[in-house]
């Protein structure tokens, strides 16, 4: 009886697991449909890095956050590049340029990693913006080399310390035998269960955003890399966030279930030069879930010479607060 019912458990454990399978998918398979004619590849120390380089003007840098990809900026970059060169990278570990070769996601390995790229692809000075992840690699570098950077943008920025509970994903990816599973399984109800996290509005999320984001976690060496980054070290920097002497935009989606809006009040404390902006309409990706008002936030920003001496007015004001030592 004990032998039966053990192999039955471990046929039903093969079947779940063939049936959530999901091979990895190459970067030629993927480039067909994800790069394209503003697509880049320049190698830092050796690993082919892509990027996307549109428009004319003073840099900007926009990096994406977690499990994401440049595409997350498509409808920022079509806005600012009116104005700038606009820059975004699909940073290692992610998109179509798959995994650090020597699995190192630590932020201090992101931080070396963007003054490599500034420096190959020849930027000079630029303004910065990040959500999540990304927006974590943003203040760590501005802190690291506060030369390169002009003006900073947090958009739902990681990194500072709160109370709210890992996203189920992230503790999924932490736990020995589970993170097994995630290496080899990415089922669509699953990337789409995580949108719905991030989202405010589900209506929002069609099976286009759900293939995108699926398609580009199988690149080949990225679930690995997301196992690996969800198991690095974090160090808490934040006590170093009063280094940062630029102008800082923060906005953050009033109800991002991932990192509470409050923490938004925390960096803006820490960051002497700050105006925070919360949206009442979106969730932990406001740039890609509302992204005619938080562009034109953003752009208002970057266009304004003195903005903090005078009445800060956003072109989609709801709410919008200062940080300190104004």
């Amino acid at each position: 009886m004990f032998k039966k019912t053990l192999v039955s458990l471990v046929l039903f454990t093969i079947g779940v697991f063939m049936a959530l399978f999901r091979a990895d998918l190459s970067l030629e398979d993927l480039s067909i449909k994800y790069a394209g004619r503003t697509s880049r590849f320049v190698k830092i120390d050796g690993q082919p890095i892509h990027y996307k380089s549109e428009g004319k003007g003073f840099p900007i840098i926009l990096l994406h956050g977690t499990a994401s990809s440049l595409q997350t900026w498509d409808k920022w970059s079509q806005e600012l590049s009116q104005y700038y060169q606009v820059v975004r990278i699909d940073l290692p570990g992610f998109g179509l340029t798959g995994p650090f070769p020597d699995n190192d996601y630590s932020m201090k390995h992101y931080s070396e990693f963007l003054e490599k790229f500034i420096s190959t692809v020849g930027l000079g000075r630029c303004y910065i913006a990040g959500n999540s992840l990304g927006g974590e690699i943003a203040w760590n570098f501005t802190i690291d080399y506060p030369e390169r950077v002009e003006k900073l943008i947090l958009i739902d920025a990681a990194g500072y310390p709160n109370d709210a509970p890992p996203p189920f994903i992230f503790r999924l990816a932490k736990a020995p035998g589970f993170n097994t599973f995630l290496r080899f399984s990415t089922p669509r109800f699953m990337v789409r269960n995580n949108l719905e996290e991030v989202y405010y509005d589900d209506s929002k999320i069609d099976e286009d955003l759900v293939e995108r984001y699926q398609s580009l976690c199988r690149r080949e060496g990225n679930r690995r890399a997301f196992i690996y980054r969800m198991n690095t070290a974090h160090i808490d920097r934040s006590d170093e966030l009063s280094k940062i002497k630029q102008k800082t935009l923060i906005q953050w989606g009033k109800h991002d279930k991932w990192i509470p809006y409050n923490v938004a009040d925390s960096f803006a404390t820490s960051i002497s030069h700050s105006v925070v902006k919360i949206y009442e309409n979106a969730g932990h990706v406001p740039m890609e879930e509302i992204p005619e008002e938080t562009v034109a936030d953003a752009i208002q920003f970057l266009q304004e010479d003195s903005p903090f001496h005078f009445p800060f007015i956003f072109a989609n004001s709801q709410e919008v607060r200062r940080g300190n030592n104004r």
